[in-house]
Parts: structure tokens; sequence; C-alpha cells
């Protein structure tokens, strides 16, 4: 039957398909890499004698960049607690008037 002819129901068709010998793709990319997964850190610090009265500021540093994690006025013996989440590697960076003071894994 030719194109768009009804055919009563039950009736026969015949049905013909070519195709070509070929596959075209796409050129391919590379896989990204598997994203790291988000973990949990703790950090339970007493912040040192050095910090007394200079400037802190305290830093959990993973795959995303730079989290502020406390800034203020140094205290000999403040404690500095939680649980934080890292995505793949994961320090800690204590600066003391904006100088590197200590870096720690956790």
């Amino acid at each position: 039957p030719a194109p768009g002819t009804p055919m009563p129901p039950g009736s026969g068709v015949r049905l013909r398909v070519a195709a070509r010998g070929e596959v075209r793709v796409g050129a391919l990319s590379p896989l990204p890499a598997p994203k790291p997964e988000a973990r949990t850190v703790t950090l339970a610090l007493n912040l040192p004698p050095e910090v007394e009265g200079r400037q802190v500021r305290l830093v959990l540093v993973d795959d995303r960049g730079e989290h502020l994690v406390y800034e203020g006025e140094g205290r000999e013996g403040l404690r500095v607690s939680g649980t934080y989440e890292a995505v793949g590697e994961a320090h800690f960076r204590l600066y003391l008037d904006g100088e590197l003071f200590q870096e720690w894994a956790p």
C-alpha cells in the first residue's frame, strides 16, 4: 500500500528496511573523573600560647576551596571544635596576624 493508506484490521503488511553498513559517532570525549565524595572531619583544638593578643584565622581547605572555621582575637586555651564536611583532600590552616602558623590534616 502507499504511505498513509488505511489498512483493514488483521491484514498483512510487507516491510523492507534498508540500512547503510556504517554508523557515524561523534568524537568521544574522555569520561570525567569520578567526583570525590563528601566526608566528615572533626576538629578539637585548644589555641596555643602563641595566639595571645594576635588576630587568629582558622580555615578548612578542601577540593571546593577555603572555608572559614574561626576568626577573632586569639586567647590562649580557647577551644575551637566542630564537625565539618570536606570533599577530597582536606587540611586545616591556622593563621596568626595573616601569616601561616600551622597546617595539618584531620
